[in-house]
């Protein structure tokens, strides 16, 4: 797994994950956007701005490799952080 994050304006983060074969990256990019799309329609009434945030995330296998990229603005981070997005459910 390799983690690169921007946090100069904003934050820009790219994910990218190397996988045993080209199908196996093709099945991980398929469950996270899966995982992403019921994630997005669970929070879409309650946290609009999370919702937002998984809709712009990009995910994109190449070869053995999943690309996954987010991108938030100064803003957009403020809103997830007042609505407890982070926070640890117990």
């Amino acid at each position: 797994l390799i983690i690169n994050v921007d946090a100069s304006s904003g934050i820009d983060g790219k994910f990218q994950a190397v996988c045993g074969s080209s199908e196996d990256a093709n099945t991980l990019g398929q469950l996270l956007q899966a995982g992403f799309l019921y994630k997005r329609y669970q929070a879409q009434k309650d946290n609009p701005e999370l919702a937002d945030l998984l809709d712009q995330a990009r995910i994109t296998p190449a070869g053995d490799r999943v690309t996954l990229r987010m991108s938030l603005s100064d803003d957009q981070m403020t809103a997830l952080i007042r609505k407890n997005t982070f926070a640890l459910k117990m």
